[in-house]
């Protein structure tokens, strides 16, 4: 009788921190329980902004982005919060628009699309955080 060992664990990306207001964040492994809340809200985000803005386009976006910059700035902050608070429950969406600069959101908002993406294709691809040997067949009799 064989025995077919799969390590699903050889999924989880390698961790990746970052520090946002002193607070650090992991970007390497986003569990399902953030990711998912993170990427329908990213969605809705996405529907709203590409609806107000006429179309999915680079100049529409570009457009809508100038012509609303504070409103994408603020749907960010919101989006970031959210994201903060699976980790800290205490971080609340005026202290990040007190706190970070505007490059600091848009570099977070990023990172966290960016992390959240990449973890996705991980396990689509079949690429996974170990090495070969992360898939084992152990056996306890003659090979068949």
């Amino acid at each position: 009788m064989q025995t077919e060992t799969i390590n699903l664990d050889a999924l989880r990306a390698p961790s990746r921190k970052i520090v946002f207001l002193g607070r650090e964040y992991e970007l390497g492994y986003i569990p399902s329980g953030a990711a998912i809340p993170m990427i329908e809200s990213y969605n809705e985000l996405l529907q709203k902004q590409t609806k107000a803005a006429g179309g999915m386009d680079l100049d529409s976006s570009l457009r809508y982005a100038e012509e609303n910059a504070k409103e994408v700035v603020e749907d960010s902050i919101d989006f970031i919060a959210r994201f903060c608070s699976f980790f800290y429950p205490d971080v609340t969406r005026d202290e990040i628009s007190r706190e970070a600069s505007k490059e600091m959101v848009d570099q977070f908002f990023m990172e966290i699309i960016s992390s959240i993406v990449r973890n996705s294709a991980r396990g689509n691809t079949g690429e996974s955080g170990g090495d070969s040997g992360d898939s084992k067949k152990n056996t306890t009799g003659p090979s068949q």
